[in-house]
This record gives structure tokens, C-alpha cells and sequence, in this order.
């Protein structure tokens, strides 16, 4: 009878387990299923990404073509053999410019996240509670909410399609997020070691800087993954407030939808492009991402 007790028990967690490795193997496929479309869509024949059934390759084997007519359009144009769209879109530009806005962005936002995440964190004031919702009731906001006072904002201060007012927007929109979720970390960071380097004659922001802030460096690695992915991938405003001079990556794929016709080919390698520094980003610093997770499952 006992036996027959705990087999029963022991059913019901394997199936448990099955049914959570069933549901992640779906969220797995259904989420990494476009991105490996779009990689096959990206070293395809131009004639070859719509056939039916569908092919993983050309029959001429993988083809780098879509790659070169994205990176080196002028190139790619002296050569016959590849088969590039007949517009020619320049990409190091917005390159350039997603990286400024993505690093420049994750630096402000790491910087006064920091600094805000420890007063609240460490210090007494009135209103607290309720300054902090308002932060947190900011995020909640959506973006698209703020494009046209964002846009007369740039248009009136002369910043309109100019890398600061990316910056500023996105530094903006994504500060009040990161406040809350390095204020976690600082709360699990001991108050009793900054006690001990101001007995020894540390003064508080070096002790922040020498003490504390290697201590939470899983946030501040999680803080700056979530950073750098939003600023990287934003769409949206950047197509709201910038032009030809301050345009990003993403809007690079706009330019392939002419009258000639979708390129697919050249829009599918430009979003592996557009992912590529991100997943190397995420790749870093996963390490410190996952002790911060273990951090909070610990606390919890």
C-alpha cells in the first residue's frame, strides 16, 4: 500500500516534467523558428526564396550574395555574379549610428540608474513610495504614446534627426525600468561593508564605486543587456525623429520595400545583422546575468 503511495506521486512529477518540456520545446520552436527563416531567407537565390515546397538551400548550395549586396552595394554591382537588388542602400551610416545611440544610451542609463538605485535604496526621504510609482507609472506609458511631443520636442530645440535626441528619448523611456530593478540588488548588497569603509574613512560614493557596485554586478550586467537590446532594436521612434543623417540599422530595411519590388533576400540578411551584435552582447555577459537570477531565486 505505502508503495503504491509513492508510485502514484512519483507518476505525477513525471508527467509534470514532461508537460514543462513540452511547453518548452514549443515556446523554443515557435521562437527561434523565425530567426532561422530569416537566416535561410538570407543565403537564398533570389528565385529560390519562394519555391514550392519550400528548400532549405539553393540548388546551387548557401550563397553569401545577399551579405555583400548589403555591406558593399557598390561592390556588389560590379559583379554579375551576384544577384543584387538594382537600388543601392549604404549601411555603414546607420551602422555607425546604432552603435552611438545603443552604447551612448546603456552608458547614461547604467549611470543615473546607479546613482538613483542607491538613494533609494540606502536613504530616507518623503514622498519615496510615491516617487518611486511614479517612476514605475511612467514605464508603464507606452512609447508610441510619446512620439508626437517627442517629435515637437526635436523639431523646436533643432535636434531633429540628430543621434541626441535618440538618445535622450531612449535614455528617458528606459531609466525609471532600471531604477526599480537595480534597487533589488542594492537592497540584497549589505549595508554592513559601507558601515566598515566609512569607519575606515571611505566616503560614500567610494564606497559605491569600490564596495557596492562590484556586488551587484548581475544587475547592472542584466540592466545593461536589457539597455543596449532596446536601444539596438528600437524602431519606432527612430523612424519618428530622425532622417537621412541620424537614421539606425533597423530603418535600413525599409529601403529594400521599392518599387521594384520586397528584396528579401538583402531585408532577411539585414536582420541578421541587426541581431548579431545583440545575441554576441547577451553572450558575454550571460554569466552574470544568470547569477543574478539565481541571486533573486535565492532572496525569493
Amino acid at each position: 500500500m505505502r508503495k503504491g503511495g509513492k508510485s502514484q506521486p512519483m507518476t505525477i512529477s513525471i508527467f509534470k516534467k514532461l508537460f514543462l518540456y513540452c511547453i518548452l520545446v514549443i515556446w523554443a520552436t515557435t521562437t527561434i523558428f523565425p530567426v532561422g527563416w530569416a537566416f535561410l531567407m538570407s543565403i537564398k537565390e533570389p528565385e529560390d526564396a519562394f519555391t514550392y515546397p519550400p528548400t532549405l538551400f539553393s540548388k546551387t548550395g548557401p550563397t553569401f550574395d545577399n551579405y555583400i549586396a548589403v555591406l558593399f552595394p557598390e561592390y556588389a554591382h560590379t559583379r554579375p555574379d551576384i544577384k543584387s537588388p538594382p537600388i543601392q542602400v549604404y549601411i555603414w551610416k546607420n551602422i555607425r549610428n546604432s552603435v552611438l545611440v545603443a552604447f551612448c544610451t546603456t552608458m547614461i542609463t547604467l549611470f543615473c540608474s546607479i546613482l538613483s538605485a542607491y538613494a533609494f535604496s540606502r536613504f530616507s526621504f518623503k514622498a519615496k513610495t510615491s516617487f518611486g510609482m511614479g517612476l514605475l507609472v511612467t514605464r508603464m506609458l507606452p512609447p508610441v504614446a510619446l512620439i508626437i511631443p517627442l517629435y515637437l520636442f526635436a523639431i523646436s530645440t533643432g535636434l531633429f534627426d540628430t543621434v541626441i535626441i535618440l538618445i535622450l528619448s531612449y535614455s528617458a523611456l528606459l531609466i525609471p525600468l532600471n531604477i526599480w530593478i537595480l534597487k533589488d540588488f542594492f537592497d540584497l548588497a549589505p549595508k554592513e561593508l559601507e558601515e566598515a569603509a566609512a569607519i575606515d574613512g571611505c566616503s560614500r560614493i567610494k564606497a559605491l564605486a569600490l564596495i557596492v557596485i562590484p556586488l551587484v554586478r548581475p544587475g547592472l550586467a542584466a540592466v545593461a543587456v536589457l539597455t543596449f537590446l532596446a536601444s539596438w532594436n528600437e524602431f519606432a521612434l527612430a523612424l519618428t525623429l530622425t532622417g537621412e543623417k541620424a537614421a539606425t540599422l533597423p530603418l535600413i530595411t525599409m529601403q529594400y520595400v521599392a518599387e521594384q519590388g520586397t528584396f528579401w533576400g538583402p531585408i532577411s540578411a539585414t536582420c541578421m545583422l541587426i541581431l548579431g551584435p545583440g545575441l554576441v552582447f547577451v553572450l558575454l555577459a550571460q554569466k552574470h546575468i544568470i547569477k543574478g537570477l539565481t541571486l533573486g531565486a535565492i532572496k525569493g
